[in-house]
């Protein structure tokens, strides 16, 4: 699964909180510059096999959970996304 979203500052905290308990998202990470050039996008990548439940507790012990691949793509500035292509898939 891929998310893209338009940045740090758009993107809902819950549903970075809700990453962060999944082990997609770290707080902290991401910067504004590398050396004196502007991030245009941080991305983040995990192979997760929780669930979250509403009160944000992790399931993930739970019978008939599958591990997914978790991409976090946090766009910074206006870029253009290329399309995405399904690999793999029936």
């Amino acid at each position: 699964m891929c998310i893209v979203a338009d940045g740090r500052k758009a993107i809902h905290p819950r549903v970075l909180d809700v990453l962060s308990v999944m082990g997609v998202y770290q707080e902290g990470v991401a910067t504004n510059q590398v050396g004196d050039k502007d991030v245009q996008a941080h991305i983040f990548e995990h192979c997760t096999q929780n669930s979250i439940n509403s009160d944000l507790k992790n399931v993930s012990l739970e019978k008939g959970i599958q591990p997914c691949q978790i991409m976090l793509c946090l766009k910074e500035k206006k870029c253009a996304t290329p399309p995405v292509l399904p690999v793999g898939c029936s």
